[in-house]
């Protein structure tokens, strides 16, 4: 309780600083986000370099960070630097600050990830100090543990910029970015925009007005007007003849109305009113002899209404209401004759003269029509005989001679008054199909009529494999020494194959089976392969059986597998008998195997005796040593103790395994420590991987097999000074050892503020102006515009010239005109003098120049102009 009292007692004034900060800005133009991503303080010390805590449970601080903004560098220095306890609190911290709300107990290192969000009224100012200070939380006074001041610049809305700081006995890095509070717009966050319903705000907080409004000077207040439309922003007036509006606040124009088809324009639209259009007449308002003249504009221009006008009566008529043309009066053609004249409702009427064309099938029209002669005469249709002729068409004016069939052809059909006589093509050999042929006689123009036919072949004892044949052809037979390969069919003659003889058969085949002949189905024999398999062997040509293969007995073994071609070879087995000492009979005689004498070292035994099936078995060798000398034919193993890691010097390890009773024998080793590894200590089985430096970090010394590698903290650009700049980079987990260094700003450049990567290029003077002051490592080249001619006034001249980037710099300068030497200037802004008057020999001086006027002359009075008497 006396620990948070203490504590309550002094967060009091950072609070009544935050309330007061907070009211001052309740909403404020811009946040700045300021994340801690990491914090070391490998010491456990304060500022002072006093312990934190003094317990033997706890080594480290119990961490909690206080935050600040300020308009400048400055403003987050501690005025009091003596004042280990007052530095936050002796910062100006113009523009926010704040406290974390928990703290960490007992921490050296660690990442809090513990974010600020500063929101700060005012325009962005594009660089602020920032101050960051770690306190550890005592049960009395609070102690600074690390105070970190910088200044720095971002961009409204750009990504985090991360920063590391390295200070005193603690080192703090983090992360910082800007945004524009809600309804604050611009790179500086200093226009505030907050959108309404009649109007909206874009990307540098512009009003934009809703649809339907209009004037943003005025919060668009304003309705969009008639005949206008109002859409995101941009009144637009209708377009006169396309479209219109006729309501005010809308945000588009309403397309005008088209006339239909049915319709023309009666008042033509404007961009307030749409287009008014009327019916047109139609033809069914017009009556007998008259039509519908014209065609109704409907939506197209000029606007037009059709009108109903008479028919002349003479070429045209209309007999009917509601037409759209009259008809033109029908002339009589050399056929015909006039009854009565047209009028313009009727039309002209003729009589027609009897034609072809009223003669049916099996007559022809005789006569002639007689057109406008009197007496009238009509032509008649006579019927044809059906013998000698015939008409098949109606409206004929003769009749057609009867078909004769040809010799090749036969009657189908027999001849009528109206039909002619049909002849059809008799078949002909051509036209038969392989497997058929040609039968029967073509009558030609005799009666009866026949035809011809193409028959099919049986297909037994006939066939035929070619088109276009008068008969068969006989099927073959099969004789004794062949045999049927296939069947003849209508098509196709019987197939004979010749069957296989003895003699076709190599050796390591025989003959089988017989010739079928004529039989169905048809067989041959075939040389069949002697199977070793079955027991079979030929090892002769030309044979119709196998011969029986040899089999081994029990005591004997295979010394040649027989072919189809060759017989089994057999021979007799090794006994046990025959092996002397040292060996042993290995394995069992079988038809494919033959034992034999095997040396008992081979297999980890030994033998004294002769004729033995087995050997003796040496003893293995126990779980801790490994075999140093293998068994022989008469003797057995020897065994060794395994090295133990307890032989390892450091620097080493144990490695491998002890085999035992297992091989091949194997006895661990000592093995130094390999690359980024060490042991500092004897008698281990592992060593310990070397420490990577840290990627703030730098190598001071490399890893041996004895010793870790030693890291040290790389140098940042906060160590160095106005004028310098951090030269290098750290080189991190590598296992490089440079470290950066603050170097001081080469000649032509520098750095106006501490912690800098990099110096900036001086300005070299253009050649208006004059270097004033050199550039140092630290301040810039100071440039003056050099002195023109319009800065003299009357009676002055410009003298001297402008360096430019000339060192050392100088600048003209106006100087008076010297009178005493004829010299004047009676304008400003001049860079020479001008050259004053002489008075001639006819002349004196009224008044001498001076640095501003030329010199004045008077005419000398002449002899002529003396009165009598002078």
């Amino acid at each position: 309780q006396n620990k948070m009292a203490a504590r309550a007692a002094q967060c009091r004034p950072l609070i009544l600083l935050l309330f007061a900060l907070l009211l001052g800005n309740a909403v404020g133009n811009w946040v700045f986000t300021l994340k801690i991503t990491h914090f070391k303080n490998d010491d456990g010390k304060t500022r002072d370099g006093s312990t934190c805590t003094t317990w033997i449970f706890y080594s480290g601080c119990d961490i909690y960070f206080n935050a600040c903004l300020g308009a400048t560098y400055d403003d987050v220095i501690a005025t009091q630097p003596g004042s280990l306890q007052g530095n936050w609190r002796a910062a100006s911290c113009t523009l926010a600050g704040q406290q974390t709300s928990s703290t960490w107990d007992s921490k050296k290192t660690f990442d809090p990830n513990y974010t600020f969000n500063f929101n700060v009224g005012g325009a962005w100012p594009g660089c602020i100090g920032v101050r960051i200070d770690a306190w550890d939380e005592n049960t009395g006074t609070d102690k600074l543990v690390q105070p970190t001041s910088w200044y720095d610049c971002f961009t409204v809305g750009a990504a985090p910029t991360s920063e590391g700081a390295v200070f005193y006995n603690a080192d703090v890095y983090w992360q910082g970015s800007v945004t524009c509070a809600a309804n604050y717009y611009t790179s500086n966050c200093d226009v505030f925009c907050l959108a309404t319903d009649r109007f909206t705000c874009d990307g540098n907080g512009n009003k934009i007005c809703r649809s339907g409004w209009t004037d943003p000077s005025n919060n668009c207040a304003t309705a969009c007007p008639i005949s206008y439309m109002c859409l995101n922003g941009v009144t637009s007036l209708c377009t006169r003849g396309t479209n219109f509006q006729n309501e005010a606040g809308q945000s588009s124009c309403k397309s005008v109305s088209p006339c239909p088809a049915t319709q023309y324009e009666t008042v033509a639209p404007t961009t307030s009113t749409n287009r008014v259009c009327g019916t047109c007449n139609v033809a069914s308002s017009c009556g007998v002899g008259t039509y519908l003249a014209g065609t109704c504009s409907g939506p197209n221009s000029p606007p037009v209404n059709p009108a109903c006008t008479s028919c002349d009566g003479v070429n045209e008529f209309q007999n009917q209401t509601g037409q759209t043309s009259c008809r033109p009066t029908t002339p009589c053609t050399s056929t015909q004759y006039q009854i009565s004249a047209p009028t313009p409702s009727t039309n002209r009427v003729c009589a027609a003269c009897r034609v072809a064309s009223a003669c049916t099938v099996g007559t022809a029209l005789t006569g002639s029509c007689s057109g406008t002669s009197v007496p009238a005469s009509n032509p008649v249709c006579a019927a044809c005989d059906g013998t000698t002729g015939f008409q098949n068409l109606a409206g004929a004016t003769a009749c057609r001679s009867v078909l004769t069939c040809s010799a090749t052809q036969f009657q189908t059909i027999a001849p009528t008054a109206s039909s002619d006589r049909a002849c059809g093509n008799c078949t002909q050999a051509s036209s038969c199909a392989v497997g058929f042929f040609l039968s029967g006689a073509c009558s030609g123009p005799n009666l009866p009529a026949t035809n011809t036919s193409c028959l099919q072949c049986d297909g037994l004892s006939s066939f035929q494999n070619e088109a276009g044949q008068v008969q068969c052809k006989s099927v073959t037979q099969c004789t004794a020494t062949q045999y049927l390969i296939s069947n003849p069919t209508f098509t196709s003659n019987r197939v004979c194959g010749t069957c296989v003889v003895a003699s076709a058969c190599p050796a390591g085949t025989a003959l089988q089976g017989t010739c079928s002949g004529s039989l169905s189905p048809g067989t041959s024999p075939n040389c069949t392969a002697c199977s070793n398999a079955a027991g079979f062997y030929q090892d002769q040509a030309a044979q119709t059986a196998c011969k029986t293969l040899t089999v081994c007995d029990a005591n004997s073994y295979q010394t040649a597998a027989p072919t189809p071609i060759s017989n089994r070879q057999c021979a007799l087995c090794t006994v046990a008998a025959s092996c002397p000492a040292t060996k042993f009979l290995n394995g069992t005689c079988s038809l494919n195997n033959n034992p034999q004498c095997s040396n008992c070292a081979d297999v980890g035994g030994y033998q004294d005796e002769a004729g033995k099936t087995s050997c003796k078995i040496s003893d293995p060798c126990l779980a801790w040593q490994y075999q140093s000398s293998p068994p022989t034919a008469s003797t057995t193993r020897v065994c060794t103790n395994c090295t133990l890691a307890s032989a390892c010097p450091a620097g080493t390890r144990l490695t491998g395994v002890c085999s035992g009773a297992s091989l091949p024998p194997q006895n661990p080793v000592c093995t130094p420590c390999g690359t980024d590894t060490f042991q500092p200590l004897a008698g281990q089985v592992t060593c310990t991987a070397a420490r990577v430096c840290a990627a703030y970090e730098y190598q001071v010394s490399a890893p041996t097999t004895l010793v870790d590698r030693v890291c040290s903290n790389c140098t940042t650009r906060f160590a160095c000074t106005a004028g310098q700049y951090l030269q290098g980079t750290c080189p991190g987990p590598s296992t490089a050892t440079g470290n950066p260094v603050c170097t001081a700003c080469a000649a032509g450049t520098f750095s106006s503020s501490a912690g800098q990567t990099a110096c900036v290029t001086a300005t070299v003077c253009n050649q208006t102006q004059y270097t004033s002051t050199g550039s140092t490592a630290s301040t810039d080249t100071v440039c003056t515009t050099c002195t023109v001619a319009a800065a003299c006034g009357v009676g002055q001249r410009l003298s001297g010239v402008c360096s430019g980037p000339a060192i050392p710099g100088t600048t003209p300068t106006c100087i008076a005109c010297d009178a005493s030497v004829g010299a004047y200037q009676d304008e400003a802004g001049k860079s020479t003098c001008k050259a004053a008057r002489e008075c001639g020999p006819t002349e004196y001086v009224v008044s001498s120049a001076t640095a501003s006027t030329n010199t004045v002359c008077g005419t000398c009075r002449l002899a002529s102009a003396c009165q009598p008497g002078q």
